[in-house]
């Protein structure tokens, strides 16, 4: 596969060089500023009893998450594109990490998030982007509608109540994800991804994408960026291929939009008992008279693998959505569940530990980048041998606040 995408790649890269001088545009990259800042304020109802996630825990509090993007580009005289983003988080200034176990902090690990460049002619050959970016099959995926660009399972930028600690994951569901649907294999790590043209009457595209090692911001100044190919961990995954299609039609006044995507990974990991990881995911949407319905499903194999608990652990997530916009009035319902395989310290499966969400939500465009809107929803874990740490219900009321600029 690796041979393969290179020689894909050595064959787009002759197209570059042809129709001209690579280097002859008349204009330099000019650098533009986007973003968005978001604000929620929430009031949370939930368990909090000795040893739950609850306990000892406000019943109110606000939330926030933004994001500057910096980016620009320029086409040559050949007809090809060039380009750079490079995404600044917010709130990367604040704590990682939380006084309060089993809950995430207030800040953002990555100070830059996604760091890439593109190369494009779309009409011609497609497009290369390279850096720090998620896979093809996530950038083109589609997943349910959503109202709240927060949790259920859109942007997982804000969360109002607690979840279980992550420590539980293989013995209990843990800590949710924020929005799954993704959870590449790869995700931001240094990558070259490839895009084709949109073909069959503009409807399909494919994408593939090859990551050498899942460690992000490879090739700094005193790290090399040829990383070794085992180290210790039950997550140390390289040489990581995603495949993605997204194919768009319509049907009357319908329109319909359909995305899958397969990553498989190479386990590197010095631990006993790892194996590869695989993942795929189909998601569609049907979008008619104002409504749109969609949903999407992802299986995840051998994620909990570990050197003491060895054997697969499957992690499986569904989601479902409706929608309905008037004028500038949004609103919706979400139902979200993950399963997750519990296994004993032998890795005998012992049951599933679930997680189920679901909402309700309403937001009104304001004008000007600007919009009010809110919700209401409800959380419920549980646990296959009914831990009280790791069982728990919630309900969270919010009122979010978003400038796009």
């Amino acid at each position: 596969m690796k041979k393969a995408l290179v020689g894909s790649t050595a064959l787009v890269a002759a197209g570059l060089l042809s129709g001209g001088a690579f280097a002859q545009a008349g204009n330099p990259i000019n650098i533009e500023v986007h973003g968005n800042f978001r604000v929620q304020a929430g009031y949370v109802n939930q368990d909090d009893g000795v040893g739950e996630p609850g306990a000892n825990r406000r019943n109110f509090g606000f939330g926030q998450d933004s994001q500057i993007q910096f980016r620009g580009q320029t086409k040559l005289d050949n007809g090809v594109t060039v380009g750079v983003q490079i995404e600044l988080e917010g709130e990367s200034g604040f704590s990682a990490t939380s006084s309060v176990p089993g809950t995430a902090g207030t800040g953002e690990v990555d100070i830059v998030d996604e760091a890439y460049m593109w190369i494009e002619n779309p009409a011609v050959w497609g497009r290369i982007e390279l850096g720090n970016r998620d896979a093809a099959g996530n950038k083109m995926f589609i997943r349910q509608p959503f109202v709240l660009a927060s949790r259920i399972v859109g942007v997982p930028t804000m969360q109002g109540v607690a979840t279980p600690p992550a420590a539980a994951l293989g013995t209990g569901i843990g800590q949710l994800a924020g929005s799954p649907l993704l959870v590449p294999a790869a995700g931001d790590a240094n990558k070259i991804t490839y895009y084709t043209p949109r073909f069959l009457n503009n409807a399909l595209q494919l994408g593939i994408s090859y990551t050498p090692d899942n460690t992000e911001n490879n090739g700094r100044f005193g790290v090399g960026f040829a990383k070794t190919d085992t180290s210790a961990g039950a997550g140390q995954q390289g040489d990581i291929l995603n495949l993605g299609f997204n194919y768009t039609t319509k049907f009357g006044n319908a329109d319909v939009r359909i995305a899958g995507s397969y990553d498989k990974g190479s386990q590197e990991s010095t631990d006993t008992d790892t194996t590869d990881r695989t993942q795929w995911a189909i998601g569609a949407q049907v979008s008619f008279m104002g409504w749109t319905i969609g949903g999407a499903y992802m299986k995840d194999d051998a994620f909990f693998n570990n050197a003491t608990i060895p054997g697969e652990s499957d992690d499986v997530h569904w989601v479902v959505g409706v929608t309905y916009q008037t004028g500038p009035w949004l609103m919706g319902v979400e139902y979200y569940k993950r399963t997750v395989d519990s296994l004993t310290a032998a890795g005998v499966r012992n049951g599933e530990d679930e997680v189920t969400e679901w909402g309700l939500s309403v937001r009104r465009t304001m004008g000007g980048g600007f919009t009010l809107g809110g919700g209401i929803r409800f959380y419920d874990w549980e646990d296959n041998v009914s831990a009280a740490a790791n069982e728990n219900q919630a309900t969270e009321i919010l009122i979010e606040t978003t400038l796009t600029f």
